[in-house]
């Protein structure tokens, strides 16, 4: 599918971007118009295949409809992006050199709340795998706008240049506000993203909650409803997507009330989730996140350098349930990009060799799914033999097995150090502190 959309004319090879749809099965006769919600999703699609698949055309297509997201539709004036772009067959028919000829079709008057979010989450994550730092400026922009309208109490789902809306708000909104706001705390690491996602969590519970029946409602409750508006529905796509930002908060604060209203939410649509066709995957895979404990990759380095984004896409081939991969920014341009391991609360020494960061994430691929164990045993690190004759040493005086061991220093938690840059940790250290390495608390908190 992705071969035949990027290859045929539902993609529009001169501009970049993505039709809105195709008339027939092979992806042909595309209905000539521009959505941004639509280019959001496929340009993560395939950002996300060239991380995984090691695809450069996927990566090209990626980037190129990026470029197009943020050239033809970002408005910086405000700032935010317009939410679709005119059909005009006659136009998107004709190569480059033909267009600049003719007018070129018009965008929405309109921004649209949600897809404005969902842009957020896109660019912060492209200007890591991209090389592209100057796209999280214009993420940031686009954010702080719409965090400003939320504290205000002006969040509308449908807003004009002016930011002016009719001050109806959406489910789908605040969801997208709070997966926003947490990814740009995991790639900023600033405290006020998480402290208003944690707000945002409050507005959605005292808004949408079904505190009866678990989950949450599309709409708010009116006094005077008007037409369809008088059915509230919980649809699945929106319940997803707010637990998928309760367990992202969960994962950054520890506060198991989230990660309880995200159990909740999810256990109320067991029931009926077969319903939706496609659009369950979805469900599965927020369900994976909520079972699973998280394997969190962090990557220190710039985005501008080739060998950061190389370990982030390596990172990405590793098969786990509950992947996260956080890019972190350092000030020293002449340090190397590093990479480390956190198993829950564990964590591995870091490792700045490419290649034998790579190397070993090869050799975990060919066992799926990783044994925990193995994150050990093969770490390329040169702490490690250190840290596995400490695992091995209490396992033989406990009597307990090697895993189980592991386990228990598990139980360690992180040392806050918000400025400082892990180093090297001497031999008599380690031993000290049962032979866990505790990385600074910037990179998670």
């Amino acid at each position: 599918s992705l071969d035949r959309m990027s290859c045929g004319p539902m993609y529009d090879s001169e501009e970049g971007g993505f039709f809105r749809n195709a008339g027939n099965a092979d992806w042909s006769d595309p209905q000539r118009e521009k959505l941004l919600e639509d280019n959001i999703s496929l340009a993560q699609v395939y950002l996300d295949a060239y991380s995984i698949l090691d695809r450069d055309d996927y990566r090209r297509v990626a980037s190129q409809t990026v470029d197009y997201i943020v050239t033809s539709l970002f408005d910086s004036e405000i700032p935010g992006f317009r939410g679709s772009q005119g059909a005009h067959s006659d136009y998107f028919s004709l190569p480059v050199s033909s267009r600049m000829e003719q007018e070129v079709p018009a965008v929405d008057h309109y921004l649209y709340t949600h897809s404005n979010a969902q842009s957020v989450s896109l660019l912060l994550d492209a200007a890591w795998k991209l090389s592209r730092p100057e796209l999280t400026g214009t993420a940031l922009a686009v954010l702080d706008q719409l965090e400003s309208t939320a504290q205000a109490g002006k969040l509308s789902h449908v807003y004009d240049a002016s930011g002016a809306g009719d001050g109806l708000s959406f489910l789908m909104d605040w969801a997208g506000l709070l997966i926003a706001l947490t990814d740009a705390h995991g790639y900023t690491g600033r405290e006020h993203y998480l402290d208003r996602a944690k707000s945002v969590v409050k507005e959605l519970v005292d808004r949408f909650y079904d505190e009866t029946g678990g989950g949450f409602f599309d709409i708010e409750a009116s006094t005077q409803p008007i037409g369809y508006l008088r059915l509230r529905e919980k649809p699945l796509a929106e319940n997803v997507s707010v637990a998928i930002g309760l367990l992202k908060l969960w994962q950054a604060t520890r506060d198991d009330d989230y990660r309880q209203i995200a159990e909740t939410t999810l256990s109320a649509c067991a029931g009926t989730f077969h319903e939706y066709g496609a659009q369950s995957a979805g469900y599965g895979l927020a369900v994976s996140l909520l079972k699973n404990s998280p394997v969190e990759v962090t990557v220190e380095g710039r985005p501008e350098d080739p060998e950061t984004s190389h370990m982030i896409q390596a990172a990405a081939q590793l098969s786990c349930p509950n992947l996260v991969i956080k890019p972190v920014l350092v000030d020293e341009t002449q340090l190397p990009a590093q990479a480390h391991v956190c198993l829950d609360t564990l964590c591995l020494p870091p490792v700045t060799d490419l290649a034998c960061w790579k190397a070993w994430f090869r050799r975990c691929r060919r066992r799926l799914p990783v044994p925990l164990k193995m994150f050990w045993t093969g770490w390329p690190s040169p702490e490690a033999p250190i840290l596995i004759r400490t695992m091995r040493a209490k396992a033989s005086a406990t009597g307990q097995s090697d895993l189980t061991a592991l386990r228990r220093l598990s139980r360690a938690r992180r040392i806050p150090s918000p400025t400082k840059r892990p180093k090297d940790i001497p031999e008599e250290r380690i031993a000290k502190n049962q032979g866990l390495w505790r990385p600074s608390r910037r990179q998670y908190r």
